[in-house]
């Protein structure tokens, strides 16, 4: 769970709630023990259509001081984005201060949650008397501060001599552990709803309505405990698109091959290399088609995730078309035999597979961010179809 939560931004933070609403049922109950219940068919009728905003004002609390938690995942992935191709260090320092800071955030909620003023004697036709939520409200704080702790440790000590790998290593393991509290403060508000029951569904409509709370109760058009097979199916597009056979990330590893070949024909050295850029063009703009053809009019396409498929498309698109410049480039060269001309593009040739690799990770990241899986049941899948394929899809 925790990888998908990493990997999927806000995935298992919106949708997976399962709220609890006594679905137009009558509460009842008495203001004196021995006295029985009664309720009229105006009482009934008035339980149905009453709005309470204790109960709405309490929610909307919840869900302020959770949200910015269940926003860890996202704030990571902007980072890590805005970072790719910096220097380790400068890297490495930027996404730790984000995690230091939803460290920080986290705890901040843990305050929050338990200074709200919770309502009691609220009406549940399964407690005529009324339910207290307070108890329920000190459970839903003690689990988030319980989280909290594991990133106070994530932040840890400074870069040091830390090179790519290791930079790379820690932020999977930052997006796991921010991940994984995003995933317990949105767990925590599921488990409340459940133990503190909404009383009505006009209660609970005005609830979801709120600013508050109305992204975190997102299921984006998906239900709870349903499959999403086109979900399933993109990311199983975009990982194809990254990782393994026939990918792009395949295609600018093949620049190694040139490494030790001591070619001195410029035109010979041009060609070899304009067609490496070449693989990486037809490799992205034929991983761009196969999203563009994804259909997505079939019923259970989550909310977003056509815009998702226009922008990763795009996205490899222009790498696509910067490789095949790039690839136009080094063939005239290559073509004219000038040495002045070919010498100055070797000194570059690093620093544009480079450049490329960063644009393909940043894609990801986007991708990641804009398509939020809409439920565990849709993650599972996902992680599934990777563990099948043998893939190790992850961050940057």
């Amino acid at each position: 769970m925790g990888r998908w939560v990493a990997e999927h931004s806000r995935g298992c933070a919106a949708g997976v709630l399962t709220v609890a609403v006594a679905g137009g049922g009558v509460a009842v109950w008495s203001d004196a023990a021995d006295r029985p219940a009664v309720a009229t068919a105006e009482v009934a009728e008035n339980s149905r259509r009453i709005v309470h905003t204790d109960v709405v004002d309490f929610y909307r609390q919840v869900c302020r001081a959770v949200a910015p938690v269940v926003d860890g995942p996202d704030r990571v992935s902007r980072v890590v984005e805005d970072t790719i191709g910096e220097p380790v260090d400068s890297a490495w320092t930027r996404r730790a201060g984000v995690v230091a800071e939803i460290a920080g955030t986290t705890r901040a909620a843990v305050d929050g949650l338990r200074g709200i003023d919770a309502p009691s004697g609220v009406p549940s036709p399964e407690t005529p008397r009324g339910v207290d939520f307070a108890p329920g409200v000190g459970v839903a704080a003690d689990r988030v501060a319980d989280a909290a702790g594991t990133l106070d440790a994530a932040a840890g000590p400074g870069p040091g001599d830390a090179d790519q790998a290791r930079l790379s290593e820690t932020t999977g393991r930052w997006q796991n552990q921010v991940g994984h509290v995003a995933g317990e403060a949105s767990a925590a508000l599921a488990d409340l709803f459940g133990a503190d029951p909404v009383p009505n569904s006009p209660t609970m409509d005005r609830i979801r309505a709120s600013a508050e709370c109305a992204s975190l109760l997102d299921d984006h058009g998906v239900a709870d405990g349903t499959v999403s097979d086109p979900a399933v199916e993109l990311w199983g597009l975009v990982d194809a698109a990254v990782d393994g056979p026939g990918s792009v990330t395949e295609a600018l590893d093949g620049f190694s091959d040139l490494d030790g070949q001591g070619q001195q024909d410029v035109g010979q050295a041009g060609a070899a290399v304009a067609d490496r850029f070449e693989r990486v063009a037809d490799a992205a703009r034929r991983h761009a088609g196969a999203v563009a053809r994804w259909d997505r009019s079939r019923p259970g396409t989550p909310v977003g995730y056509p815009a998702a498929a226009d922008r990763w498309t795009a996205d490899l698109s222009g790498v696509a078309g910067r490789a095949e410049e790039a690839g136009r480039s080094w063939r005239q060269v290559g073509a004219s035999g000038d040495v002045a001309g070919w010498n100055g593009l070797v000194d570059g040739l690093s620093g544009q597979v480079s450049d490329l690799g960063d644009e393909l990770s940043r894609a990801r990241v986007r991708f990641g961010r804009d398509a939020s899986v809409p439920n565990q049941a849709t993650a599972e899948a996902i992680d599934a179809a990777r563990d099948s394929d043998g893939d190790g899809a992850g961050g940057g």
